[in-house]
Formats: structure tokens, sequence, C-alpha cells
């Protein structure tokens, strides 16, 4: 087993949920980490019991990957350091990495001939196993959610909330899209309280995702739809729920851990894409088409001029 050295770099609370998971995976040994804030107090070296704010060139020369836990964005320097001496690099991406930002990593990683991931991960990993088994080419997608206080929350936008769902809607249908269409948000507005959007796929599927924040109580809701069943998760009740019309009839789970997404899914797809090269050249399971198309979402609502 290739045991693959890791740097760490985001904020503090998300540096130190990742640095316990990494803990957990002998597939990987936390190596150095830089902290956002300078004072991260996270204890990477059991042995040690040290706390470290490793400076850039110091993660470079100790790790063979690096995993981006937020504000992607801001580390361009980083990552493009680590991608140009042949470092493997996971990001977890949100709203401040743009798509020209990422046509650039994107480039650079092909040229180095490393791995470069982009991955969210929202719903528990039995969930999506189940959807998959049941559900092999969806029709269409449904996904709604009702934010509470996405003010209490700064990874709980609107904007972050659509960047999570463009990735889960990739993972059920892997195929090219075709085109989108955005409604229910007024162009630049910057705290919009609803989102509409339609995601068109060259298979013939279609995904509607809507968001909103008027309403009191939290809500969320997954539907997929394929040639003679439906799938209904609502995740905050643990409820799964498939109706089927050959044969006809309705199949009802409950499941305890449905609200556990599952991270480590994350670091394992990451192990097999070093290790195997495993889907290094699919712009679709790396990330990178999803990405792409959330970026072009939130353009579209916050219109910029885009560098050559």
């Amino acid at each position: 087993m290739i045991m693959i050295r890791t740097a760490l770099t985001g904020s503090e609370r998300l540096l130190r949920h990742y640095s316990e998971i990494i803990r957990t995976h002998s597939e990987f040994i936390l190596s150095a980490v830089h902290c956002d804030e300078h004072q991260p107090g996270i204890h990477y070296n059991h042995s040690s019991g040290g706390s470290y704010n490793h400076a850039y060139d110091q993660l470079l020369e100790q790790s063979d990957a690096l995993i981006v836990t937020d504000k992607a964005g801001d580390k361009m320097e980083l990552i493009s350091m680590f991608l140009k001496n042949a470092r493997h690099v996971l990001i977890l991406p949100d709203t401040t990495l743009s798509a020209y930002q990422l046509k650039k990593l994107t480039k650079i990683a092909d040229e180095a001939g490393v791995i470069l991931n982009l991955h969210h991960n929202i719903l528990n990993r039995e969930i999506k196993q189940r959807i998959k088994e049941n559900i092999q080419r969806p029709e269409y997608i449904f996904m709604k959610l009702q934010i509470t206080n996405p003010q209490d929350d700064e990874n709980n936008t609107i904007f972050d909330v659509l960047y999570r769902y463009v990735y889960l809607i990739f993972e059920l249908n892997p195929v090219n899209p075709v085109k989108y269409h955005v409604t229910g948000v007024p162009v630049c507005s910057s705290q919009p309280r609803i989102l509409d959007v339609n995601i068109l796929f060259e298979n013939g599927a279609s995904a509607h995702i809507n968001l909103s924040s008027f309403y009191k109580e939290k809500y969320e809701k997954l539907e997929i739809f394929g040639h003679n069943r439906m799938i209904s998760v609502e995740p905050l009740k643990n409820e799964f729920l498939m109706i089927q019309s050959h044969p006809d009839d309705i199949i009802t789970h409950k499941l305890s851990d449905m609200n556990t997404a599952c991270e480590e899914g994350v670091l394992m797809k990451f192990h097999k894409s070093i290790t195997n090269k495993n889907g290094s050249e699919n712009r679709i399971t790396s990330g990178i088409i999803p990405h792409q198309l959330a970026s072009g979402i939130l353009h579209q609502i916050h219109p910029v001029p885009v560098e050559d």
C-alpha cells in the first residue's frame, strides 16, 4: 500500500475536521499544515504533540499531495506550486475558485502529469449507492432546499449550496451538460432569497435545483426519476422512498445516519486516482466540469470581465 504524505491548508475549523479524518486512513499521513488564521493549534504528529503552521516551501518539501479544505481561490500560488512540482492536489471547492483559475490549474496539472481532483460530498455514501443501484440512468433530477439562517453559516449560503448540489447531480448523472438556465434571482444580487437553475445533459436527462431562504423551517428533498421508478430522499427526516410501476410497489426505508456525509469517500477517491491514475483524464469524475458549470451559473448572476 502506498502511503501518501499529505499537506493540509485552509481555515482552522475545517483543518481540525479533516486532520482527524486523515488520521483514520492508513493510506495517508498528515505531513504539514498551513492555516489561514496562522494559529491552527492542530497536532498533526502524535509523537511531537506540537502545533505547526508551515510556510509554503515547507509544505511542498515535506509532502506528496495537498488538500485544500476551503478558500481555494485564495491559494492559487500554493496550489500552482504543488502542481508544477509534480504533487497531487485535492480541492474541496467553494465559490472562491473561479472558472478562469480552474482552467489555469487544470493546464498546469495536465502538463505536469499529476492528479487535480475537486470533490464535494453532501449525501451519505450508502444513499448514493442505493440510488445508483435502482436508477442507473436518471431522466430527471429535482433538488430543493429551504435555508433558514444562511447568515449564521458562511458555508451555507445559496451560492455555496448551489455548488454542492451541482456536484451531486454530476455524481448521479456523469454526462456532459448541454446548456443551463438561471431564474428567480436578480442579476448582480449578492444575497438572493431564491435561485432556480435548470440543466440539460447530452443524454437527454435534465435537472432542476430550487433554493430559497424565505422559510423559517429548513427543508431538503431530492427526487430522481428513471424509466419506471422514482426515488425520493429527505435527509432531514431520514426517509428514503422508492416508487416503481413494474411491478407496482412502494418501498420506504428509515436510515439513522442519512445526514452523515462521507468525507472518507472523498479521500479514498483521491487515493485511488493517485495510485491507479483513475479518473485523471475524466473531467466529470475529477470534479472539473461540475465546478466549471457551477462557476458559469455564478458568473451569469454576477457578470465580471473574464481574463484571456
